[in-house]
């Protein structure tokens, strides 16, 4: 499995590209190291159809974590601190509402946990954000992804076929300027 960068602080959004992308049903995204608890808000970009193998930036689009196209029944999480911290907090740029803090947040402070996304349909996932909680030093440090035709059973994505620690892929500075530029990284 991968290994993924994440956050380096809990404010910031950061944003890789996954290279070969991930076709699913479902998307895991499980935390490997933090900072206080695990806490994460995401959004996953790619299509919803016609995905023979398009190269970027064709099949860039939100797929619907920050937009809520993905309904709240389609996220859940491994564990959930409270009613405060649930796994529908856990979208991009998501903010504090009554009752409600603005990040997913685990209940168990391992590295066993996870934030789960059900698309419903086919995605081709080819990047995806995240940030960490935004009133709080809380955020995932690093990340790997599996996915799946089913929310049982999963397949650990690899980069090329082969395991690979994040920190040998990174975004280079005029891709992530060129994603700022597109809003895929900015608040709404």
């Amino acid at each position: 499995m991968s290994v993924i960068k994440g956050n380096t602080d809990h404010l910031s959004s950061v944003g890789r590209i996954l290279d070969p992308p991930i076709i699913a049903r479902f998307i895991r995204i499980r935390v490997k190291t933090y900072t206080g608890y695990p806490s994460l808000r995401v959004e996953l970009y790619g299509c919803t159809s016609g995905f023979p193998t398009p190269k970027p930036p064709v099949c860039l689009e939100a797929l619907g974590m920050q937009n809520e196209k993905i309904p709240d029944s389609a996220i859940m999480a491994s564990t959930e601190y409270g009613a405060a911290y649930k796994a529908i907090n856990g979208r991009l740029h998501f903010m504090s509402m009554p009752g409600r803090v603005p990040a997913w947040l685990a209940k168990t402070n391992d590295v066993n946990q996870y934030l789960q996304v059900n698309f419903g349909d086919w995605r081709k996932v080819t990047r995806v954000a995240i940030q960490g909680r935004a009133d709080s030093d809380q955020w995932v440090k690093s990340f790997s992804l599996s996915y799946g035709y089913d929310p049982v059973f999963f397949e650990d994505y690899k980069e090329d076929g082969a395991k690979k620690d994040s920190h040998h892929r990174r975004l280079s500075a005029q891709i992530l300027s060129e994603w700022k530029k597109e809003k895929f990284l900015t608040p709404p």
